[in-house]
């Protein structure tokens, strides 16, 4: 729990890390949690997702890291074609994780704080 609000502590200590899952999408922008943010920078990356790896979103065992677990961020996922739901079902995930396959989505200058939108 302290990982998911002092991520900064965890990153050094990698036995505080999760997983490691099947494949994660990173839709996680600076602003974890900010509702607008997680609509406008972090959502808004999931139709790449849809174009360019549809299998992996409508896969049970991907994990997308939201910033944004709670029930809003639960309907506003299932919204954007990701079937998840609060409980043994949720496939929304914050905190530090570790993934055999992780996806990064290109976002805006916004989600990425001084890298850009497309980090190299």
């Amino acid at each position: 729990e302290r990982c998911r609000i002092f991520v900064d502590e965890c990153l050094e200590d990698t036995t505080m890390w999760a997983g490691p899952l099947e494949a994660i999408v990173v839709l996680t922008q600076p602003f974890a949690g900010a509702y607008y943010h997680f609509l406008i920078d972090g959502l808004t990356r999931i139709w790449w997702v849809h174009k360019q790896y549809p299998d992996v979103v409508k896969d049970g065992k991907t994990a997308f890291h939201t910033g944004m677990v709670s029930e809003t961020g639960q309907t506003w996922a299932r919204l954007m074609g990701i079937q998840t739901e609060t409980g043994e079902k949720n496939r929304l995930i914050d905190g530090i994780w570790k993934g055999k396959k992780v996806y990064f989505p290109p976002g805006n200058a916004c989600a990425n704080m001084r890298v850009g939108a497309y980090p190299e």
